[in-house]
């Protein structure tokens, strides 16, 4: 198993698990910030400290078990307050044996053991605003819509907008557009 990992721009790594899972490392001049963890079946927290050795801020885009199961590898984590109260429907050991057996169905090595073990840490809050990373900053927006807790990173130095799973095709078509008019008011402010 492996990470796969592409130097995007200066300061910006797009990074795949073995899942198949994107997330995306910034690094600025003082500070780092992780924006989404994958699966979390490989440890994400260990490659992150091959990748940098600044302080590590991870944010989760939402609480859907593909962008946050990974912050199981992690002592801290952070996301918007909308998306907390369904965190354990996405991180639960229900949804982590759904994950581990599709993993094993990809004859993936999997430490079952420490994959299943314990709760997934419950995010801390981050009220959208700007993360200061030195030399490269982060703007959480809120983007409620594929869930009601969803945000995009937004960096204004390299003209980059993370969006998560927010501009989604798929989030029709699965229901989670049921706020669609202000779904497509905050795509509106956002671009």
């Amino acid at each position: 198993m492996a990470f796969t990992v592409h130097a995007v721009m200066p300061g910006v790594w797009h990074i795949v698990d073995c899942m198949g899972v994107c997330m995306t490392l910034l690094e600025g001049e003082n500070a780092a910030m992780l924006v989404d963890t994958g699966y979390g079946i490989e440890d994400v927290a260990d490659f992150m400290r091959h990748m940098t050795d600044l302080p590590l801020t991870v944010f989760l885009t939402h609480n859907h078990h593909d962008h946050a199961m990974g912050a199981r590898c992690f002592p801290e984590t952070y996301m918007l307050e909308a998306d907390m109260a369904d965190w354990r429907m996405f991180t639960d050991d229900k949804m982590r044996r759904r994950v581990l057996t599709q993993a094993i169905g990809k004859n993936l090595p999997v430490d079952e053991k420490t994959f299943l073990a314990g709760e997934i840490p419950l995010p801390k809050v981050m009220k959208p605003g700007v993360i200061d990373l030195g030399g490269l900053t982060a703007e959480i927006i809120e983007a409620p819509g594929h869930t009601p807790g969803s945000a995009v990173v937004y960096v204004p130095e390299r003209k980059l907008l993370l969006s998560g799973d927010d501009w989604n095709r798929l989030a029709e078509a699965a229901g989670y557009l049921s706020q669609a008019q202000i779904y497509i008011e905050d795509r509106k402010s956002v671009v």
